[in-house]
Formats: C-alpha cells, structure tokens, sequence
C-alpha cells in the first residue's frame, strides 16, 4: 500500500489511525525515515488509536518505552515503542531486552530507525517507510 503526496501531518495521523484498526497483537512494525521524516507523528497517533491513553514520546534517550493499551477491556496488552537512533548495532537492542517484546503476543511492536536493527526484525514484520520529498512525503506500508 503506498500513499503519495501527504503534504500535512494531520494526513500522517489519519494514515496511521487507519492503520491501527487492523493491526493484530504480535505484530512487529519497522518505520524507516530520514530524520524529521514523520516517524515520530505516525507513531504516536498509531498508538492512540491502538488504546494508549498516556502521551507517547520518541524514547530516544530510554530506546524502549511500553505502554498499557486500554481497550475497555480488562487486558495486558502492551503497545512497545523503540527508538534505534543511538544505537551502533542490533547488539545493543539484544542487550537491553528486546527479544521479550518481540516474542510475546501480547504485544505489538513499533521500531523507529528500524534500518539499524534490521537484522533481529521477524521475517513478518510489516515495513513502513516514510520519505520526505521536496513539499511531501509519500508513505509505504508493506504488509
């Protein structure tokens, strides 16, 4: 699914609300993208169409933030934010746990600058790329 000629970030939220709705528990999300690309903006309106009421911020500092998905249901669903930027390799994120996310079904996985991890990514993970042309971005979902 490719989308062209998102000239505003509230395109982007509406890009990402549409796909939370379909997003099963288990599933691993890459987002590849320049710096200020948009990565950040679809991530946080993913997650709040997903159910999380807290405030998402980028966990550049922390690498990996969770979060309680409230459905109205009485649950342990977990929304799992990852920001790769300052890591130098897929060791670093091995070393701080990930591999517990990216196992449990309870869970659904987001991964900023996901390009520096790719390697530890399941061979399901669903690929967003998001580029930042000239006055636009074009997003790509593959699924």
């Amino acid at each position: 699914m490719k989308y062209l000629n998102i000239k505003t970030e509230k395109e982007t939220k509406e890009i990402a609300k549409a796909f939370a709705k379909d997003v099963k528990l288990g599933t691993v999300i890459a987002l590849f993208g320049d710096l200020g690309a948009g990565k950040t903006v679809f991530a946080k309106a993913f997650a709040k169409e997903l159910g999380v009421k807290d405030e998402v911020i980028s966990p550049t500092f922390n690498i990996i933030k969770t979060y309680q998905i409230k459905d109205g249901k009485k649950n342990d669903k977990v929304f799992c934010h990852v920001d790769a930027y300052r890591l130098n390799s897929y060791q670093e994120l091995l070393e701080i746990g990930i591999e517990e996310y990216l196992n449990y079904r309870n869970t659904i996985v987001l991964i900023e600058w996901a390009d520096k991890v790719k390697e530890i990514l399941p061979k399901d993970t669903v690929q967003i790329k998001i580029k930042h042309l000239e006055d636009n971005r074009e997003i790509e979902i593959k699924e």
